[in-house]
């Protein structure tokens, strides 16, 4: 039989709940109380300890350890594997080697002092032309061309009948800055021993580098071309225009 349309029907919260078990409330409160007991402790141990102990060096079997998990289960120990970082310490067969004499940056005993480089290691402009011995004899095409990439931009190597020599081109403002240009250029080879020849073409000058005792080249010839490289000739150069893109 149909309800009547104005009948109420009972409310649900008048029906009576059904007890809840009082284990799982119990439970959960234990667990959230050893929770914060084991974290205050960990704190409290973990504050009371020096510093010195916290950051000493951990034995190789805790650091693997450590390594291989990250989470670790204490704070000391966690301390220890964020600062258990770099460069590892010599062995004591490497130290034996002396491998920290021979590098430029020094030895680590010396603060890291820095060596100063032998002249091998000196760019050749820093080096000083020297008398040659007397059985000196001219650079074959390797070493020139070895040479010629430290000398500087600019330097070519060509042959003269039977004999290489070691050319650079200026292009100067005009023939009476050319006169100029050659002028110092061969001041500056004979201020430094070792004399420079120069050509004239207009407002292009050219510097030969070549020794003739050994009717080659050799390395006084890369050093004064070095120097040369290095010498500021700016007023005497024509202007290059200053190329504009629309």
């Amino acid at each position: 039989m149909s309800r009547p349309y104005n009948t109420i029907a009972p409310l649900s919260h008048n029906v009576p709940a059904e007890p809840q078990p009082l284990w799982k409330p119990l439970l959960l409160g234990a667990a959230l109380g050893s929770f914060v007991g084991a974290l205050a402790a960990t704190i409290t141990a973990t504050s009371q300890a020096p510093v010195s102990a916290l950051y000493a060096p951990a034995p190789a079997a805790a650091r693997v350890a450590a390594h291989r998990a990250p989470t670790a289960r204490y704070m000391g120990d966690k301390v220890q594997h964020m600062v258990d970082i770099g460069a590892r310490d010599p062995y004591a067969a490497e130290l034996a080697t002396d491998f920290g004499n021979r590098q430029v940056g020094g030895h680590a005993d010396t603060g890291h002092n820095v060596k100063i480089p032998e002249t091998s290691v000196l760019g050749l402009a820093a080096r000083e032309i020297t008398p040659l011995p007397a059985d000196a004899k001219a650079l074959d095409e390797p070493a020139a061309n070895k040479l010629k990439r430290a000398a500087g931009p600019g330097l070519i190597l060509e042959v003269e009948g039977d004999a290489l020599r070691a050319t650079q081109q200026w292009t100067t403002a005009g023939a009476e800055q050319s006169e100029e240009l050659s002028r110092r250029l061969v001041a500056l080879g004979e201020e430094l021993g070792h004399p420079l020849e120069v050509r004239i073409e207009g407002d292009r000058v050219t510097g030969v580098f070549w020794t003739p005792a050994v009717n080659g080249l050799t390395e006084n010839d890369f050093i004064l071309a070095a120097k040369v490289n290095n010498a500021d000739f700016k007023d005497l150069l024509k202007k290059r225009k200053r190329r504009v893109f629309a």
